[in-house]
């Protein structure tokens, strides 16, 4: 069994009952899944809540790789507070061999050989992600590094 951690994240108390809501539902439907809630309150347990000149958004990256490179999770998934779980997450818990997991509005995948999403838009739904490599992880931060806008940073 692949070992697997899920991070849900959001800042500010406007959001507190929401992300608790997304917390709950995908833990009832993937408890096998360790499960990362992080706000305001918990960010000091994660040493790269310090990294400087990151977009708040996009901290969650860093997280992920956090997770795998010191915890040894082989993969993680990224869901927004607004994500309310209503399955198991069959195609994230289930597809192995693919370094990057997403999400499009299609009810079909695009698998490619290093990166798999669901095709019909021009971006990948940031909020709904599955990593399986600190090597495509590390190109996303990267790249995320390069934007420093607050909104959409992340995307």
């Amino acid at each position: 069994m692949v070992k697997t951690a899920a991070i849900i994240h959001y800042w500010g108390s406007k959001y507190e009952a929401l992300g608790g809501c997304a917390a709950r539902s995908f833990k009832k439907f993937n408890p096998e899944v360790d499960l990362y809630h992080v706000d305001s309150t918990n960010t000091h347990n994660f040493e790269c809540w310090d990294e400087e000149g990151v977009v708040k958004a996009a901290k969650r990256l860093w997280l992920a790789r956090e997770l795998m490179e010191k915890r040894g999770y082989e993969k993680v998934i990224i869901l927004g507070a607004d994500t309310i779980t209503c399955s198991r997450l069959d195609e994230f818990l289930d597809i192995n061999g693919v370094d990057i997991l997403a999400t499009f509005d299609y009810s079909y995948p695009f698998l490619g050989k290093r990166f798999m999403t669901r095709p019909g838009q021009k971006h990948l739904n940031a909020d709904v992600i599955c990593f399986t490599s600190v090597k495509a992880l590390g190109k996303v931060i990267e790249t995320a590094k390069h934007y420093t806008e607050e909104e959409y940073g992340e995307q």
